[in-house]
């Protein structure tokens, strides 16, 4: 017998402005956000009927999101009216499609009227998310105030010290990134001998000379694709060889075509252990990663064996070196690093957090 599921999705601002409004948003979203397209089908394959609600304002639906500053002014004049609004059009729906248990991402659409039914109705809530360290204010805390509503709140690091009494989760889960594990057919050219992917603006500024030293060093054997050009500063020379980000099979691909894709976190991850969703989505595209170290990363990975790590750009840039001329050691590791996350989908994902209840 099926069980029934609300997924409430949290849209990123940078990926919504890609949607050209031709298709509808959840086709879009399936072909563009790894993570929403996971956490439905694994929804799916542990047997859930799946509600999907995306629309971040009551009144204007996602107009506002095309507009940064007015929708931040909005939200602090009228965000406890949306907020309320938009709870008690979810517990209708909730009340239509018997929902058995709610999942997200962090969302900020509603409020303590929506938990409290969930609670009172003994609906299981979930809140996963991949933590960015601009969650982290104020004396290395992080402030999310609908943390402590959720049933069960997931990181794929230690970080329940982090969150301030308050803001204390109910029950603290560490779980994986998860990915999805594709099979394709052919074995892709591996053509693109250095790649980056990621967020370029300032507050991943740390990048920036790290990614300034390789272009120099590798010249036009390293491939920078990211978002945020204009917050770099034109002195930086890989700035003019830079690629729009990509998403999608684009972004699949191009990873598939690469014999080393580098890792970096953002700005702040040494304040804690964790790992970003980028290792294993790298991983179980077959592809060979040198990642920025981090301890979070020993808890899923036998650094050496299945992934490669680094501490300092010299470091880095021998590694790129010596692996690039290795082919055979690179390949071996790729495949150990395959292997193991091959245990990180969706399925068992979801399968696990919800036999937590």
């Amino acid at each position: 017998m099926n069980k029934n599921a609300l997924f409430l999705f949290n849209i990123d601002s940078v990926l919504f402005s890609k949607w050209n409004k031709k298709e509808s948003l959840d086709n879009f979203l399936i072909q563009n956000s790894v993570f929403f397209s996971g956490v439905k089908k694994g929804l799916l394959e542990n047997d859930f009927n799946v509600t999907i609600y995306h629309r971040p304002n009551i009144f204007f639906g996602y107009k506002l999101l095309n507009y940064k500053y007015l929708n931040v002014i909005f939200n602090l004049i009228f965000g406890f009216i949306n907020r309320y609004f938009t709870s008690i059009k979810l517990i209708k729906l909730i009340k239509k499609n018997k929902i058995d248990i709610v999942f997200s991402n962090p969302i900020n659409f509603v409020d303590n009227t929506l938990f409290s039914y969930l609670e009172k109705q003994k609906i299981i809530s979930i809140q996963w998310f991949g933590l960015f360290p601009n969650f982290i204010k104020f004396y290395n805390k992080i402030y999310l105030k609908n943390t402590p509503r959720y049933s069960i709140t997931s990181y794929s690091g230690d970080i329940n010290d982090l969150f301030p009494n308050i803001y204390k989760p109910k029950n603290f889960v560490k779980m994986f990134n998860p990915n999805i594990i594709k099979t394709f057919d052919e074995k892709i050219k591996k053509d693109i001998d250095i790649l980056f992917i990621g967020g370029l603006q300032r507050k991943h500024s740390n990048r920036w000379e790290i990614l300034e030293k390789l272009k120099l060093y590798f010249n036009e054997n390293i491939h920078i694709y990211g978002y945020g050009k204009d917050e770099i500063p034109d002195h930086y020379q890989f700035k003019k060889d830079l690629k729009e980000s990509i998403h999608g099979d684009l972004y699949i691909n191009t990873i598939r075509r690469s014999k080393i894709v580098i890792n970096l976190f953002l700005n702040g991850y040494e304040n804690f252990c964790g790992i970003n969703n980028r290792i294993f989505e790298v991983l179980a595209l077959k592809s060979f990663l040198i990642t920025e170290y981090n301890a979070g990363i020993n808890d899923f990975f036998e650094i050496g064996n299945e992934i490669i790590s680094f501490k300092n750009i010299e470091e880095l840039i021998k590694l790129i070196e010596y692996y690039l001329k290795n082919e055979n050691e690179r390949e071996m590791i790729q495949k150990r690093g395959y292997l193991r996350v091959k245990e990180y989908n969706y399925y068992n994902f979801i399968k696990q957090l919800v036999e937590l209840k």
